[in-house]
């Protein structure tokens, strides 16, 4: 039983040892396109899913995520904020979700603009991502960007 026991440890250590060696191939495309809009990116980690490659990196002290389809062209960058700007706290108090618990923040930068998402939870079938744009207007009420 014992050299039974040892086998199978041995063959889960080898898949295991495998699948960590992959290395995550992305699109030159992809990485010419983060460069060339983040310059200056430090710590920079790629990551890959089925829909989008993913950056994490920080710049100027911040840390951010930048999405790119698979085609490589740039998506959006996201970035964790504590606080909204003032017409868009303003447009966020005012609609139906305003006295819902907020859970996180985030500005969002994509190609059509400057957006924040505000993910709300009243209570466990109420749990929305609300899309605002830099005037304060609620873009989407359940987000959804990948």
């Amino acid at each position: 039983m014992k050299h039974k026991n040892l086998i199978l440890a041995l063959a889960f250590l080898a898949v295991a040892n495998f699948v960590s060696a992959q290395v995550v191939k992305i699109p030159e495309t992809a990485k010419r396109h983060f460069s060339e809009k983040y310059p200056k990116a430090q710590q920079v980690d790629w990551s890959n899913n089925v829909t989008n490659e993913t950056v994490s990196f920080t710049e100027d002290g911040k840390s951010y995520k930048a999405y790119f389809n698979l085609d490589g062209d740039w998506t959006r960058t996201e970035t964790v904020i504590s606080e909204l700007p003032g017409a868009v706290k303003d447009g966020f108090s005012k609609s139906k979700f305003g006295d819902w618990p907020v859970k996180d923040l985030a500005k969002l930068d994509m190609p059509k603009g400057v957006f924040y998402r505000v993910h709300v939870k009243k209570d466990i079938a109420n749990d929305k991502y609300l899309l605002f744009d830099k005037s304060g207007k609620l873009t989407a009420d359940n987000a959804t960007l990948d």
